[in-house]
């Protein structure tokens, strides 16, 4: 707040990592890293139906829009400036650059200059006067954060998530990562912390769960995230560092894959031949679509499936929304490309980092992302996609840099997401019961005790 221009300032960070809202209407101005902040003052709560289309679709609520009308998120990369009852935003981010004029590295060179500028993100991070430790998956990237930790110091806290599990509720399945993890601390030597969450646990953590993410987001994950951070504050730890970006920057997720196995298949096979080919159905998978509509098959759930629980039907919003939100991508990148700008400014800002951000703030822990140092963001935009994803591998380029580094073990795992228990868990009485009552029309919420 500038008094002498009695001229309000804000700004968000290039890539999104702490959220920020605001409200404003009338000449009133509000903001808040919360949205219950915002609820705070005599702000009406309506639903905003657009957003609720967009989040049976999404599973979370695309920028710049959230479930109560009239509240927005406030953009990544952009100040604002409130002054004489308007208000004015601007990007202060450089758009998307369409052709990197640096000197073209090889494959070889790319893959120093990578790992140093991860290991310098690492340090960078590590400006705290408090306790810090490292959130450990059992992935890549969270194994390289710690790598990279490990040449810098020693005494090292790591800390992972488990579920508590009966030996027929696929122990091998929801907690292989919980497993690789421990290995890894081993191998790194660490002071490795474990917790276990229960089908008791998760059913008393769920309301506080619900509260902290303040809009939902349909990833039961959120629930361990929230057991971790508290686990995490009551060992002495008040920062974490973690992985969140580096499949999104360095091409890690399995749609990338198939995205470029399509393209590989488009421009080799003629058009002819493709569409005979399309009756046996693994070849149909290579016959996407480009532009927003192979972003609509990866990302969007299809309108067969969202209608049987609307009433009032309608045409697919949340595809003309990503069409025209992201026109520049899909008009001047390749495919995949496109697909992976996407998830930068979307899926991980208004998914992955803002629940991670409000779980992890739920337990009064402060959790850091080094891939998403500007550095690292933009070293890895200079990297050409072959560097990073092919048609038969993800995370090329990141692998390569720290292959002889990290355990041997853990270049050998599946590509898997961090399942939650929660599908099996809705089986269990207590659990079954509670669900049934929030589904109520009577339901009351925090006033009720199940």
């Amino acid at each position: 707040w500038d008094k002498k221009k009695e001229e309000l300032f804000l700004a968000r960070d290039h890539a999104g990592i702490k959220p920020l809202y605001y409200y404003f209407k009338n000449g009133q101005f509000i903001f808040s890293s919360e949205i219950k902040g915002i609820l705070e003052h005599k702000v009406p709560r309506v639903l905003n139906h657009e957003a609720l289309r967009h989040y049976l679709r999404l599973f979370y609520v695309p920028a710049p829009l959230t479930l109560f009308k009239d509240i927005f998120v406030f953009p990544l990369g952009h100040y604002g400036i409130f002054k004489n009852g308007s208000f004015v935003l601007k990007p202060y981010k450089k758009e998307v650059q369409q052709k990197n004029n640096s000197k073209k590295l090889s494959f070889a060179e790319a893959t120093s200059v990578v790992r140093e500028t991860i290991e310098k993100a690492v340090e960078r991070q590590l400006v705290s006067d408090r306790p810090l430790g490292v959130y450990l998956s059992g992935g890549i990237d969270s194994s390289v954060i710690l790598d990279c930790l490990s040449r810098i110091r020693d005494n090292i806290d790591t800390f992972s998530v488990g579920f508590e599990l009966t030996e027929d509720e696929q122990e091998e399945k929801f907690n292989a990562d919980f497993d690789l993890a421990r290995e890894t601390a081993k191998f790194y030597k660490t002071n490795h912390h474990e917790v276990l969450l229960s089908a008791e646990e998760f059913l008393a953590l769920f309301e506080k769960t619900t509260i902290a993410l303040d809009q939902p987001i349909a990833n039961a994950t959120a629930v361990p995230q929230v057991k971790l951070a508290e686990f995490t504050k009551k060992e002495g730890i008040d920062v974490v560092l973690s992985g969140d970006g580096g499949d999104e920057l360095f091409g890690g997720y399995d749609r990338y894959r198939l995205s470029r196995a399509a393209d590989y298949y488009q421009n080799l096979v003629p058009s002819i031949v493709r569409n005979s080919l399309e009756l046996f159905g693994q070849f149909k998978k290579l016959n996407l679509e480009r532009g927003i509509d192979r972003f609509a098959q990866f990302m969007i759930q299809k309108d067969s499936l969202v209608n049987r629980i609307l009433k009032t039907r309608g045409k697919d919003v949340t595809k003309d929304f990503f069409a025209k939100e992201f026109s520049q991508y899909f008009e001047s990148l390749a495919p995949t490309e496109s697909l992976m700008w996407i998830d930068e400014e979307s899926w991980l800002v208004d998914e992955a980092l803002a629940r991670s951000d409000k779980t992890s703030m739920s337990g009064s822990l402060e959790e850091r992302v080094p891939f998403l140092d500007r550095e690292v963001i933009a070293t890895a935009h200079a990297l050409p996609l072959s560097y990073k994803v092919t048609p038969f591998r993800t995370k090329r380029l990141l692998k390569a840099a720290f292959k002889r580094r990290l355990p041997a073990f853990l270049f050998n795992q599946p590509k898997r997401g961090w399942f939650s228990r929660s599908a099996k868990w809705l089986r269990h009485e207590k659990i079954n019961t509670f669900a049934k009552e929030v589904l109520s029309s009577d339901y009351m919420g925090a006033s009720k005790k199940v």
